[in-house]
């Protein structure tokens, strides 16, 4: 049977539909999937291309046993230095994790984790399964196809690794450490699994979860990971970021390059980004600028006031600035990005997921960034700095952004500097969540493909190119009223789309 939806592997449907969740008695006794509340009997949440199984596992030929440590004979006559047995018998302490993949044959191990007494990371590999994979596993594992690009280390040589740190007396740790142990198989004796040191009140086979475990014992949250694999089936496609504007790498590799495949929807070059009229870009000639906060909308062929003053259409904007201003460098500069670096596989698994906000102000080269707020699946706030744009301020778009001339008072540090602490805090793998977030990372000039859009989280009725601003949707799904009055909050938006998010998973 399929382990995901537990139906027959010969069943005509190859497509596997599955809760990822476990059944769980919800109020006034019913029983509901965790995964996505649904009812006993309702159709999987999640869908797979292809059925998985785990028979292989059980498979009890071509195991390999931890060798005993032998101390080197008196006259050592075999041409090769010996290691002596430790001294004070210590052959050493180790806890070992795997993460596997779905494969033609099975279920094959892709990725092992050993650290030892002092919690340091002895080993961290990825592994190359010895059967063609036919699913990632990677609500479960957290490994995706790019993981394994560059790996070229086979099953045998990843095992042959550990036998070589391992002896018949390494006393090894691990939770259910039994699945790890079969789908490396190694047989070994001297185990400390944690599920039989602190067991189920009720007993096995039953069994604490480790996440369980490790929340009553030690006041500590582990397997944040959880959410970030719940997190990838939400990240935007290839084809998403590039339909939806977000900076792409050039395909000729130029250095700092990127591409923008978009259509620049409502974008018109040379014209104000405020009242659509066209004007000097160059600013040599700066004239004010009235406009309306909301739109004239039409109804049966009747234009309708505006939304925001309730004056007729094309009368005076009920807003007055300085000057005109415009956002061409947002479209049209293509150089000077950076992508964010890779990482080593952390502990948990999660390679972190922030919701992520800007605020930016108009300066003589266009829209830049000027605030950055990020925070973490908990909404506490990570990072929120102000920075100096690199050209001079023309508005300081507070309507819209909510900064003031005096938020800058004594603010030295800069937009490098600010990008700077971002790269250190993402990483290639890190899942960031924004509202319409293409223009935030275009702003920073950070090239990222591990992104959660809540403009395509909570799509419009009427499908793309329209979306629904981030106010209608807080405030339908939430029940919450955003963005009331003074400008943008960065805090504000950033924790909105993480909660809608989270209301997603």
């Amino acid at each position: 049977a399929c382990k995901r939806c537990c139906q027959k592997l010969d069943n005509k449907d190859p497509e596997c539909k599955y809760h990822p969740e476990p059944l769980r008695k919800k109020e006034r006794g019913c029983w509901k999937y965790g995964c996505c509340l649904g009812d006993k009997l309702s159709t999987g949440c999640r869908h797979a291309e292809n059925h998985v199984h785990k028979a292989n596992v059980y498979d009890v030929d071509g195991y390999k046993t931890t060798q005993e440590l032998k101390p080197p004979p008196a006259e050592n006559n075999y041409g090769v230095e010996l290691k002596p047995p430790p001294a004070e018998n210590n052959y050493g302490v180790y806890a070992i994790d795997t993460e596997s993949v779905h494969t033609k044959k099975g279920l094959e191990v892709c990725k092992v984790t050993v650290i030892d007494i002092n919690c340091k990371v002895v080993y961290d590999e990825y592994c190359l399964p010895t059967s063609d994979i036919i699913d990632y596993n990677t609500y479960w594992s957290g490994i995706k196809k790019e993981n394994l690009h560059d790996v070229t280390k086979t099953f045998a040589e990843l095992r042959d690794d550990l036998l070589a740190i391992f002896n018949r007396d390494t006393i090894l740790v691990g939770h259910g450490l039994n699945h790890d142990l079969m789908v490396l198989k190694i047989l070994h004796t001297k185990i400390i699994d944690t599920v039989m040191l602190y067991s189920h009140p009720l007993g096995l086979p039953r069994r604490r979860s480790l996440k369980d475990i490790a929340s009553s014992e030690l006041q500590r949250e582990i397997q944040v990971g959880d959410i970030y694999r719940k997190c990838l089936s939400k990240v935007l496609s290839e084809a998403q970021l590039r339909d939806l504007d977000y900076a792409r790498p050039d395909p000729e590799r130029e250095l700092g390059r990127v591409c923008l495949y978009g259509d620049h929807h409502g974008f018109k070059q040379g014209y104000c980004r405020n009242c659509c009229r066209p004007f000097d870009t160059s600013f040599a000639n700066r004239s004010p600028c009235d406009f309306h906060l909301e739109r004239s909308r039409k109804m049966r062929g009747v234009q309708m006031p505006y939304g925001c003053c309730g004056r007729s259409f094309g009368s005076k904007g009920c807003q007055a600035v300085s000057t005109h201003v415009h956002k061409e460098n947002l479209y049209l500069d293509t150089n000077g990005f950076k992508v964010t670096p890779q990482l080593k596989t952390p502990h948990d698994g999660s390679y972190g997921v922030y919701a992520l906000d800007t605020e930016s102000v108009h300066t003589t080269k266009g829209i830049e960034v000027c605030k950055v707020t990020v925070l973490d699946t908990n909404c506490r706030v990570v990072y929120d700095q102000f920075c100096l744009p690199t050209n001079e301020i023309v508005d300081y778009n507070t309507i819209f952004s909510g900064i003031r001339k005096e938020d800058l008072n004594g603010v030295t540090k800069t937009f490098e500097d600010v990008r700077n602490d971002l790269l250190e805090l993402f990483n290639r793998d890190t899942i960031l969540v924004g509202h319409s977030l293409f223009n935030d990372l275009n702003l920073l000039k950070i090239v990222h493909s591990n992104v959660i859009d809540t403009a395509v989280l909570y799509p419009h009725p009427r499908g793309l190119p329209l979306k629904r601003s981030l106010k209608d949707i807080a405030l339908t799904e939430l029940n919450r009223n955003i963005q009331s009055g003074g400008g943008h909050d960065s805090k504000e938006d950033a924790e909105v789309t993480m909660k809608l998010l989270l209301r997603k998973l």
